[in-house]
């Protein structure tokens, strides 16, 4: 950073920076993007879309037409064996993560990251790519170019990371085939179109409770995270009595260094309507911030279970640390840890890269899992979850 500051080089200078603060692995680290800088790097796609399967072969589950790799004969669901001369996963392990948003906290989350990124590139740059398709015994070996896309190949091929604004919802409901309810809440926080959602969440409970569901469904998939207060209202409507949820330990300036905010602590209150019938909690790792120790605080209870495809985000701190480094960039950073109730710091992933929060039911990522998604539209994790509901009323029933 000293040798880029000396010889007045803009870029050397952001690029260190930026990689000094991707080399701590907490997703609640940012820095400024110069799109410049972003299109230079990552601006090209090669057409398609890889993800890790549950046997380490990398599998293509998206396909661009009319782009190098469509054109090159590459199918959905073809082996990628090996990445300009090298095995696909040692080309894997040496992508870089610099041009994600954030810093990843955990190995899932690296290596769905890095499979984002291994098929993007400088505009322009060609690649050697080793494949074998589908149902095909040949493998072949073409050169591809990298074009620009929009980003098109950066976005989660799950397609659970859906953005929403003022004018949307931060929840949607609905009453699933076999009278099994089921609530998306995408994070928490309100907006102008619910701008009451602790109201909003109370209202689908009862209307659940009204329509006699069998059991609950609620996704966290793709949940951003938000209030915390928000957070332990909605699992208020599961508990029959009180339950922690977290302490806070955050920067006292009057003190001149972190201490335990006794006033923040916030407990999870039993509320009205309770649901108490068997409940599955969908998460996987686009499952961040608080949305995690909603999970988590659930699953403290004997009737909800935990569905995943992963383990969740591995990070979650209370934001608002900013501070404006030369040349206008802008690094955002936690200015607070959560904590549990023996003191320990809650959620956020230690240095093994293991997520706190994993699933009791692991749906793992196979070649049926990702045709029944990719090619059926179904949706894996929710089958599992309706599967589930259903096999355990029947026992009760019996």
């Amino acid at each position: 950073m000293e040798a880029a500051e000396l010889a007045q080089d803009d870029k050397a200078y952001y690029l260190a920076l930026r990689s000094y603060l991707f080399s701590i692995p907490d997703g609640s680290l940012c820095i400024t993007t110069p799109e410049t800088y972003r299109e230079e790097a990552i601006g090209g796609g090669y057409g398609f879309s890889v993800a890790p399967m549950e046997d380490g072969r990398i599998r293509v589950v998206q396909v661009e037409p009319g782009f190098f790799a469509d054109m090159a004969g590459i199918k959905w669901g073809a082996e990628i064996i090996r990445w300009n001369d090298l095995p696909v996963a040692e080309a894997l392990e040496q992508t870089s993560l610099l041009w994600n948003d954030t810093p990843c906290a955990t190995r899932e989350c690296r290596l769905l990251k890095q499979c984002a990124l291994l098929t993007r590139a400088s505009v322009g740059t060609t690649v050697s790519v080793m494949f074998r398709n589908l149902d095909s015994e040949s493998v072949w070996v073409t050169r591809l170019e990298a074009r620009r896309d929009s980003y098109k190949t950066l976005s989660d091929p799950l397609r659970q990371e859906a953005s929403f604004g003022e004018f949307d919802s931060p929840m949607a409901d609905k009453v699933l085939n076999g009278g099994i309810g089921y609530i998306k809440i995408h994070g928490q926080t309100a907006t102008l179109a619910t701008p009451f959602p602790a109201r909003a969440f109370r209202r689908i409970v009862e209307r659940f409770l009204d329509d006699n569901v069998n059991g609950l469904i609620v996704d966290l998939r793709g949940n951003v995270g938000g209030l915390d207060d928000l957070a332990a209202s909605y699992a208020g409507h599961f508990m029959q009595t009180p339950m922690f949820y977290r302490d806070l330990v955050a920067f006292d300036y009057a003190k001149g260094g972190f201490a335990l905010d006794k006033a923040a602590r916030i407990t999870i209150e039993p509320r009205t309507p309770c649901f108490t019938g068997p409940v599955m909690v969908l998460i996987d790792h686009s499952t961040r911030g608080n949305s995690q120790a909603l999970a988590d605080s659930l699953h403290e209870l004997p009737n909800v279970t935990l569905v995943g495809t992963s383990g969740t985000d591995g990070s979650w701190a209370l934001p608002g640390g900013k501070i404006t480094m030369p040349q206008g960039y802008v690094i955002s950073y936690p200015i607070g840890r959560m904590l549990d109730e023996s003191g320990s710091i809650r959620i956020t992933a230690k240095a093994d890269l293991e997520s706190p929060v994993k699933p009791d039911i692991l749906v793992p990522l196979t070649l049926e899992a990702c045709r029944a998604f990719f090619q059926d539209g179904r949706d894996v994790l929710l089958d599992k979850a309706l599967e589930e509901i259903k096999a355990r009323n029947t026992v009760t029933s019996s």
